[in-house]
């Protein structure tokens, strides 16, 4: 597989064109900048945020404790390694699921 040879200029350069990158350039484009996307899937659409059906997982919330359902950073970060495979930064997934 080769490179591909780029050579552009942008104000903004956004890196995935899921629900966050999308609201990232549209927040940069309000302010009058030039923005940029690019994203590693062949077409747009086969997200992340597609695949997570638009939702926005946490932990150990105050609805699960309510519904009585128990969970943790902990447990929570055990099922975004499962879904996702492991990677470079493991900590780093630890430290969001926390916070």
């Amino acid at each position: 597989m080769t490179t591909p040879e780029w050579d552009a200029e942008t104000d903004v350069l956004v890196v995935g064109a899921g629900a966050c990158g999308f609201a990232a350039a549209i927040a940069a484009a309000d302010h009058g900048v030039q923005v940029s996307i690019v994203e590693k899937g062949e077409r747009l659409g086969l997200c992340n945020t597609a695949l997570s059906t638009g939702s926005v997982p946490g932990a150990a919330s105050r609805f699960q404790r309510e519904a009585g359902i128990e969970d943790s950073p902990e447990l929570f970060c055990a099922d975004l390694m499962r879904q996702s495979g492991a990677h470079d930064v493991p900590e780093l997934a630890a430290l969001l699921a926390r916070e």
